[in-house]
């Protein structure tokens, strides 16, 4: 008899489990990854991630931001992300001249010994949100060339190249093929 009694004090405990002072709200779980903060909200509270670097339902995604010219190495196995954005006031704070274009690229890492075959990751980019596989303003997955595996993206509209635009890059690797990559972002002037 004590067991039942046991068992639901145990629950109404997990019930009613504080942060804050206040009830463990369903859309908070993992403690926002502890990238960000639970917030109040209706019908549920929901986690205000640190939006520089931290993305998803629970903040777990980390999103890293790019120089222009910055090339960052990465790790991707099949079926997951990593995601970049690209600030284009970072890289030029006053008005960019007529005929700049950013180019936004991933490219296999050959150089690894481990994974010599690797293929390069499938690129997504967006403008103003992160790009996902159903939300994009490019997809580049079909540019690959013997002894230099890439995709590559390009903007040349200047309206989505001003000091306050950010532009985001999803890196996804859909085949069954696990390895090293590298990601640039390079700001060119005419």
């Amino acid at each position: 008899t004590a067991l039942p009694i046991l068992a639901t004090l145990l629950f109404l405990a997990l019930l009613f489990w504080t942060v804050n002072g206040q009830p463990l709200p369903h859309g908070c779980q993992s403690f926002c990854s502890g990238h960000g903060q639970c917030v109040a909200g209706w019908p549920y509270r929901y986690c205000n991630c640190d939006w520089n670097n931290y993305r998803g339902d629970y903040c777990q995604t980390r999103i890293t931001s790019l120089k222009s010219g910055q090339t960052v190495g990465g790790f991707l196995f099949p079926g997951y992300w990593n995601y970049y954005f690209f600030n284009v006031n970072a890289s030029q704070p006053k008005p960019l001249p007529k005929g700049s274009y950013l180019v936004m690229s991933v490219t296999a890492n050959l150089s690894d010994p481990f994974y010599p075959y690797a293929k390069a990751p499938d690129l997504y980019t967006q403008f103003a949100h992160q790009a996902n596989a159903t939300d994009f303003a490019c997809h580049a997955n079909g540019t690959e060339t013997k002894g230099h595996p890439s995709h590559v993206c390009n903007v040349t509209d200047a309206s989505k190249l001003t000091p306050t635009s950010v532009w985001y890059m999803g890196v996804y690797r859909a085949e069954n093929n696990t390895g090293p990559y590298a990601v640039t972002a390079t700001l060119h002037g005419p």
